[in-house]
């Protein structure tokens, strides 16, 4: 017990996972699963995270089920919000067990395999997680704070830091954004259709920095010019770039390619709406912060565009969840 304490509070501080973790690390091991699972998980669920659980569904043999929505460590009964609640939850786990183990014919296995909720409490069904009827949608950071699908022509750099320390860092003006400021902020074209972000959003750029560490934290939002919604995040610490199991120092003044991917999302953003993707150094309410506290540089050179790579679908068809009480599959 005092030596795997020991060897987490390392961790958190190091960021390294070593032959310690290695060998704890379950997810080596899902090809041996030899049972029917299935799998449930919140998308706003921050204390098992989404990318804790629904990359195992990837690797999970079959047969395998999954229900994955709009709710926190909860049941999907018992959201504590009826938008978001699925009254049929017991009868469907009933379902599931009679099948497999009374070996009745429930009717679960006529239905898609994965059910997915977006955040206008909607259904949908998909036959995998991340779905495979996906269209890629690239949008290009430019330098002037756009969010655009186009490449765009100019080219230099935008810095940001060193970050001050404290509370997370407020939104800069326009005229902080093209001088050096707190946050970095990109602004998309109203989209032209509804569209469904699913997946995880990756996030491609070329940063320096001045020491060889550092965090960098990226929040996606919708906008309708009314109110903005958060959809999620991604966060990076910037020496484990390359892999999670040792650190790499950041060369001082050298861009590096970094990718920061987000967190699993299934976020609805409506016709007219824009994206806005916000990129600071620290956010202490999801971070520890780094004892660094560089200067970063962000670099537009024409070959290699900073992009976000969204998944998206279109033209879903959605439904609601049945009514409380009623029953879709006998037993």
């Amino acid at each position: 017990m005092a030596e795997t304490l020991s060897k987490g509070y390392e961790t958190w501080i190091t960021g390294d996972h070593d032959a310690f973790w290695d060998e704890r690390n379950y997810e080596t091991r899902l090809h041996e699963v030899n049972v029917p699972v299935f799998l449930v998980h919140g998308f706003q669920d921050w204390n098992v995270k989404p990318d804790n659980g629904l990359p195992i569904y990837e690797e999970l043999p079959e047969p395998k089920k999954a229900w994955l929505g709009q709710w926190a460590h909860n049941y999907p009964h018992a959201t504590g919000d009826e938008d978001t609640d699925r009254p049929d939850w017991n009868r469907t786990l009933i379902a599931w067990m009679d099948q497999w183990l009374k070996e009745y014919d429930t009717g679960i296995l006529d239905e898609d395999p994965v059910l997915l909720q977006d955040t206008e409490h909607r259904w949908h069904n998909a036959t995998t997680w991340p779905p495979n009827h996906t269209q890629p949608q690239p949008y290009h950071l430019a330098i002037n704070g756009t969010l655009q699908p186009q490449q765009p022509t100019q080219t230099g750099t935008l810095t940001m830091g060193p970050y001050p320390g404290g509370q997370a860092p407020p939104l800069p003006d326009e005229t902080s954004q093209i001088t050096g400021n707190e946050k970095l902020t990109f602004t998309s074209p109203p989209l032209p259709q509804d569209t469904t972000l699913t997946g995880e959003p990756t996030l491609h750029m070329n940063v320096s920095t001045n020491m060889p560490d550092g965090h960098l934290v990226a929040h996606l939002h919708k906008d309708n010019d009314e109110e903005q919604e958060w959809l999620g995040l991604a966060l990076l610490n910037l020496a484990h770039r390359e892999t999670r199991h040792e650190s790499t120092p950041m060369p001082p003044g050298e861009a590096q390619h970094i990718e920061l991917k987000f967190f699993p999302m299934n976020a609805h953003v409506k016709q007219g709406e824009r994206l806005i993707l916000e990129i600071q150094p620290e956010d202490t309410a999801w971070i520890h912060p780094s004892p660094y506290k560089p200067t970063y540089t962000f670099h537009f050179p024409q070959h290699e565009p900073s992009t976000l790579q969204l998944d998206t679908l279109t033209d879903v068809e959605t439904h609601h969840p049945p009514a409380k009480g009623e029953v879709l599959w006998s037993s």
